[in-house]
């Protein structure tokens, strides 16, 4: 599987199956001489059901506004 954005892009093997994906907006830093604004941690845990809530939000996030919460595999 590949995970990615317009900057960059990480490659993971996942077996088949149900995963609750965990996602955290981290402070930023330094990596390989590249200063960051934001780290992204995703973390997959393998679930039998595997459910949608926010756990921690911070006051720039709109929970008003309808989320997708179901995902469609690429093609």
């Amino acid at each position: 599987m590949v995970i990615g954005s317009i900057m960059d892009e990480r490659t993971t093997i996942l077996g088949a199956g149900k995963y609750q994906l965990t996602f955290e907006l981290l402070d930023g830093g330094i990596e390989d001489g590249e200063t960051y604004e934001k780290f992204i941690r995703l973390t997959f845990a393998k679930s039998v059901a595997p459910l949608f809530e926010i756990k921690l939000a911070d006051a720039e996030m709109n929970v008003d506004l309808p989320l997708e919460t179901n995902a469609v595999p690429a093609r």
